[in-house]
């Protein structure tokens, strides 16, 4: 499940200053210092679901994971 407090809320509203609705894509991304996932760090990009499996919309916008980036969330 997706969670997204209001601090982090208002940081993306604040940073992708587009017109909502729009989405934003969580992912893996390698090259990190994840501390469960060896390597890899959390990402994000303005962009539309493709295969969505977890979202939260809020205030017109959606935050949302792919299925195939699950593995990394579970």
């Amino acid at each position: 499940m997706i969670s997204i407090d209001d601090k982090a809320f208002k940081w993306f509203e604040n940073e992708f200053q587009s017109a909502k609705p729009f989405s934003i894509r969580l992912y893996p991304q390698y090259a990190g210092f994840g501390e469960k996932n060896k390597g890899y760090s959390l990402a994000f990009s303005l962009e539309d679901p493709t295969i969505c499996c977890e979202k939260q919309e809020r205030d017109g916008i959606t935050f949302y994971v792919e299925s195939n980036d699950k593995w990394f969330f579970d």
